[in-house]
């Protein structure tokens, strides 16, 4: 009950599912990204905007997944295959090997590995086959594919770290406007202090202190009869 009391999301009540940032496909759980057109790319021009964009070059582990790039696809693009490390030996950009995906798309003859020129990176072709070649080959005009995971999302598109950050933006402001209250009161208080203060002014006489000034006294008058004697000035005989 307690935690339903102080649930964030009654607070701060968005309605939030899995989707794409714009832009970006949603395909077997994931988002893809096929830069096309643009101006010669080496694969690790692809990799490190992929990395950039929060994601990977993209991993095509299926005909399903392969399908649905080839689509999109108008160059050649590369994703996310290489052998850099150890030469015939190909592994995906999250670290698997390709054997442990079980699909390739190789066209007749690939990969065919040239020692003079490196062909340790994987490109999709035009006609949807892959194709092993340098890596930082700008011959042809080549593309890329990033793929990414799907974000939380609200229906008016913001991202967990958009509600994040407006949820600390929010709490920010109340505690600011808390603090100011609090010293508006203090202020108050003091001046309320200052104004109930008696004004104290001592004046002095002959080196001597005399009494506060707003404090008065009263004199009483006494009538002394003339027949009673007080004994001033007078000497007994």
């Amino acid at each position: 009950m307690l935690f339903n009391i102080f649930d964030i999301q009654q607070l701060f009540p968005f309605k939030v599912s899995t989707q794409c940032s714009e832009g970006w496909l949603p395909f077997a759980g994931r988002c893809f990204w096929i830069e096309n057109n643009a101006a010669p790319r080496t694969w690790y021009d692809g990799r490190d905007a992929c990395n950039r964009a929060g994601g990977t070059l993209a991993i095509i582990e299926s005909q399903e997944v392969q399908d649905f790039l080839y689509q999109f696809t108008k160059e050649r693009c590369w994703f996310g295959l290489h052998d850099l490390d150890s030469e015939g030996e190909f592994y995906w950009v999250d670290g698997n090997t390709l054997t442990s995906t079980g699909y390739t798309n190789w066209l007749p003859g690939e990969p065919n590995e040239q020692e003079t020129n490196n062909n340790d990176c994987v490109e999709m072709q035009k006609d949807g086959g892959w194709n092993d070649k340098n890596c930082e080959d700008l011959d042809f005009t080549d593309g890329f594919m990033c793929q990414k995971a799907m974000e939380p999302m609200t229906e008016d598109g913001l991202s967990t770290g958009d509600v994040i950050g407006i949820i600390i933006g929010t709490l920010i402001c109340l505690l600011l406007l808390a603090v100011l209250i609090y010293l508006v009161l203090i202020y108050m208080r003091i001046l309320d202090g200052s104004s109930a203060s008696p004004t104290r002014t001592w004046s002095s006489s002959g080196g001597a202190a005399s009494r506060f000034e707003n404090e008065s006294s009263t004199t009483e008058k006494v009538t002394v009869p003339d027949n009673v004697n007080l004994g001033i000035g007078s000497t007994s005989t």
